[in-house]
């Protein structure tokens, strides 16, 4: 069983209480997302920037840590508003055969892709290796409030 936990300073969080929130539901809800969960396996950094929050991921094999402040040396670092934060979560993710499971981009999905792109949005990966990729990857299907 994949393995949640927000520390104790994390909880006066409302960043990274949401965000251990939609975790914790996303797993519950969509089991099958556990095994994207354990394939990130990174640190990764939110910086939500119009609330000044940052919040800290720590992926290993089988939990994930949620923590208040930002992680030294993140393999991907996400900084955004909240409310492009938020939009983040509403990738919706197609299922073919309950096997193959693909994020697809909606209109609003396509204006957060243009605040990346221009830079408004930031996401920062810490090398273009494959970790990196796979892990941010997963990251969107663990993330996404879709099944």
């Amino acid at each position: 069983m994949f393995e949640i936990i927000i520390d104790e300073k994390a909880k006066n969080s409302g960043l990274a209480s949401m965000i251990y929130q939609i975790i914790k539901e996303n797993l519950e809800k969509n089991p099958w997302k556990e095994k994207f969960a354990r394939k990130i396996n990174s640190e990764i950094s939110i910086f939500a920037k119009d609330a000044e929050v940052k919040v800290g991921l720590s992926f290993r094999k089988d939990k994930v840590l949620v923590f208040d402040g930002e992680i030294f040396s993140p393999d991907i670092k996400i900084s955004a508003d909240t409310s492009d934060l938020i939009q983040m979560t509403k990738i919706k993710i197609i299922s073919f055969l309950n096997i193959f499971h693909i994020p697809i981009l909606s209109k609003e999905d396509v204006v957060l892709l243009k605040k990346i792109i221009n830079g408004s949005v930031k996401l920062e990966l810490k090398s273009l290796g494959l970790k990196s990729l796979v892990s941010l990857f997963c990251l969107i299907i663990v993330l996404s409030v879709y099944p």
